[in-house]
């Protein structure tokens, strides 16, 4: 009974994996509509997107190399600093 009274986009869409990256002059979003209203569904539109799995895991690596280059840099700074206190005295 909940449901009937909550309409949500997810009641109406779907998700296609693995359409190409390379369109090679084909219209995807045209072919997918086509392919689903030739099996008798009524297509609003289609919105492509982009797995962004991979790219999120390198910015999680290069995240991580950033923090312990700045946590290096700043042991070396104190090093230097403490090197030339100790010079000076």
């Amino acid at each position: 009974m909940c449901d009937e009274k909550n309409v949500t986009a997810g009641d109406y869409g779907l998700c296609v994996k693995f359409v190409p990256n390379d369109q090679n002059g084909v219209n995807y979003k045209q072919e997918i509509k086509q392919a689903f209203e030739n099996e008798g569904f009524s297509i609003c539109d289609v919105n492509l997107s982009y797995d962004l799995t991979k790219f999120n895991e390198i910015m999680d690596k290069l995240n991580i190399i950033s923090h312990k280059k700045v946590k290096n840099i700043r042991k070396i700074k104190e090093e230097n600093a403490s090197t030339l206190a100790n010079h000076k005295k």
